[in-house]
């Protein structure tokens, strides 16, 4: 069938694929059809062990071999990335081998001459590999851009599968994949395409449903990449370091595993009714070039929340001579809504709400304020209206009128606009996939637009860095991006990113401080807000735990709609 398709590139991209047959785990073949509809990859080789044929053999090479009859059947039944899929007409004029094997432990691989010369036949770009064999360094060597696996667990601790089952056993708040090009028989890698995503410590199917849906776009990625001369990261180099290689999991561990998913089940409904989010401003006595190197927070001036059952979140603001304004999301636990409210005054003492300047029928937050040409920009967050609106102050700064729409059709959550070499750039996540953890980028040659994506969208998948939490800014000739942490909570902490690279087809940034809420302070549970606030002082928000009447009411509305889901507000 795939031969079929005509590809935009003249030359396209060859790849082979190293399976057990044509029948695989669902995410594998979207993997393969994503690769597919770049229009500039084709697959020109099926790699097969005979030895392991069908969706069987990568079940027990992901460890499923020993896992209980009813745990294997809720992940490879009940998951929608692990079902079964026959591509055998898909694949139907696609060459096909069959390797003889090395046997190392429990994984085989390609390994004999005749073997790597069938290879070599083909004049493979690049070998897609699924599974755990190991490979010899002949057929390491045989395609041009090298041979391409996926990898699960901390790259710095330990990889192993299954897939996403380590970080529940483990209580880590994050889970982590990887795809790396392998240098050696021994399995080091260089990394090409990575993630941090939350785990859903109360759900393992939810946990890998995630994990592998996102990370089957990666291949294609890198192909995008390559295409556009920008897949710097294949070049050879020192290969990460060896970590340990978790064995399969026993009957007892996943018992283990199942226990605590239901314990954290119960612990987050408990959590979800009794404890609700209470977020306050803050005015810090520091510019906000001075987080770049901080260690500890500096002096805050919180502002006192005006009535219970609120709060006051997402703050950005600007100081002149006449008067301190700040504009925040106001959040109403009993209206189960999110309006941008105004706070001014003479002076930070002074300041007080002034009422409502955004009020719509979806829920509002995130007023970033920015300035150009004198002008004074607004663009309230509006994910659910899936649209990105740009609003521009009257001269008095009294009222806002509409200036463009920016976006459309796209739940951009805490769109962030700078610009940055001559270009405009718009930063946010997308809350219909992702809202903590994807980070997309649109970029114009004019603030009005038209605004086209970056090609390499999503940027990053990084629930530790991505979601915008503030004004970017240049400090020393570089520019500074706070992020959202939301590894262990949402709205943890924030990431400050320095930015190394950001072309129309480039994204790189290096998170080079996190600052967290003082220990000792009112607000210890939460920071995701630090905004410029003048040249000498800094906007941030912070989070603690209440119990209200109105939020109890609100999380039962929650869990109707959506049972054991909390959608974050602020």
């Amino acid at each position: 069938m795939y031969t079929d398709i005509l590809p935009t590139r003249s030359n396209p991209l060859r790849f082979g694929i190293m399976c057990t047959g044509t029948t695989f785990p669902a995410w594998e073949a979207d993997c393969i059809r994503k690769l597919v509809a770049t229009g500039i990859a084709i697959p020109a080789l099926l790699i097969i062990d005979s030895r392991k044929p069908g969706l069987d053999s990568a079940a027990r090479e992901t460890g499923f071999n020993k896992l209980s009859s009813l745990f294997r059947h809720t992940a490879l039944t009940m998951s929608k990335t692990m079902k079964a899929v026959d591509m055998t007409m898909e694949l139907e004029h696609v060459a096909k081998i069959t390797c003889s094997v090395q046997v190392d432990g429990r994984h085989p691989g390609p390994a004999g001459e005749s073997d790597v010369r069938q290879i070599r036949k083909f004049n493979l770009d690049f070998i897609l590999k699924f599974g755990s064999y190991t490979v010899t360094d002949h057929v390491l060597s045989l395609p041009k851009y090298g041979l391409w696996s996926f990898r699960h667990g901390d790259e710095t601790k330990y990889c192993g599968s299954p897939p996403a089952f380590w970080e529940i056993c483990d209580g880590n708040p994050t889970t982590r994949a990887t795809l790396q090009r392998i240098i050696n028989q021994s399995d080091a890698g260089i990394v090409m395409k990575q993630g941090s995503f939350p785990t859903t410590n109360h759900s393992y199917k939810s946990s890998l449903n995630r994990v592998l849906t996102d990370i089957a776009a990666w291949p294609a990625q890198v192909c995008l990449d390559i295409e556009h001369g920008s897949a710097r990261y294949l070049e050879p180099r020192r290969p990460s370091a060896k970590v340990p290689n978790r064995k399969d999991p026993s009957n007892l561990q996943i018992i283990i595993m199942i226990l605590k998913t239901w314990r954290n089940l119960a612990a987050k409904f408990f959590r979800l009714i009794l404890r609700h989010e209470e977020w306050a401003i803050g005015i810090a006595n520091a510019p906000i070039t001075a987080f770049v190197n901080a260690k500890t927070l500096p002096e805050i001036h919180w502002l006192p929340i005006r009535a219970r059952g609120h709060y006051v979140a997402d703050p950005f603001g600007f100081v002149d001579d006449n008067e301190t304004i700040i504009l925040c999301e106001e959040y109403d636990y009993w209206r189960s809504h999110g309006v941008i409210s105004k706070y001014s005054g003479q002076d930070v003492e002074s300041i007080a709400y002034r009422g409502n300047v955004f009020d719509t029928a979806h829920h509002l937050s995130y007023p970033f304020l920015f300035w150009d040409e004198r002008e004074l920009y607004c663009i309230p967050e509006s994910s659910e209206a899936r649209h990105v609106k740009l609003y521009k102050a009257t001269p008095s700064v009294s009222s806002w009128e509409e200036a463009a729409t920016l976006l459309s059709n796209f739940a951009a959550a805490d769109s962030t606009v700078v610009n940055h070499d001559g270009r405009w750039w718009l930063f946010c996540t997308n809350a219909d996939d992702g809202r903590q953890d994807k980070l997309f980028i649109w970029h114009s040659e004019t603030l009005l637009g038209p605004w086209q994506p970056h090609m390499c969208n999503p940027v990053k998948i990084d629930v530790r860095s991505a979601r915008p939490a503030g004004t970017p800014f240049h400090f020393d000739g570089d520019l500074y991006r706070p992020a959202q942490n939301c590894s262990i909570t949402y709205g943890g902490r924030i990431s400050l990113n320095k930015v190394t690279r950001l072309t129309t087809t480039t994204f790189e940034e290096t998170v080079c401080n996190v600052i967290g809420p003082a220990v000792d302070g009112k607000y210890t549970d939460g920071m995701h807000t630090l905004s410029r606030f003048g040249e000498e002082m800094t906007l941030v928000d912070g989070k603690r735990y209440r119990f209200f009447t109105g939020g109890f009411f609100h999380a039962l509305k929650l869990g109707l709609r959506s049972p054991f889901s909390k959608k974050g507000n602020a």
